[in-house]
């Protein structure tokens, strides 16, 4: 479907989705359609992921991160966003653990 968007429209902006299901090959799956970001399922966003992933130039986003404990972990490991549930939980740690610039 990637494949035949990247055909039809090649501006688009094209995130993969990496789920447990089928995890494998996902850089190539990238490459394949010219992906700009790569969206792996919270359990596949290991230090080796997000590092290969921003080496190749590619966006990480996170799916579907509720906790957080998760969450900081996440961010602390380099994922340029995450995915949520719950919008003000995530506001709420953010307001509290991301420095205002004051």
């Amino acid at each position: 479907m990637l494949r035949r968007l990247r055909e039809a429209a090649p501006a688009a902006r094209i995130g993969v989705l990496v789920s447990p299901r089928a995890p494998e090959h996902w850089l190539e799956r990238c490459g394949a359609v010219s992906a700009e970001a790569v969206h792996f399922w919270k359990g596949l966003a290991t230090d080796d992921a997000v590092e290969t992933a921003h080496r190749e130039g590619l966006a990480v986003y996170v799916y579907t991160v509720d906790d957080p404990v998760q969450m900081s972990a996440l961010l602390d490991r380099g994922c340029d966003g995450l995915f949520t549930n719950f919008p003000a939980r995530m506001r709420a740690f953010l307001e509290n653990e991301v420095p205002s610039g004051d």
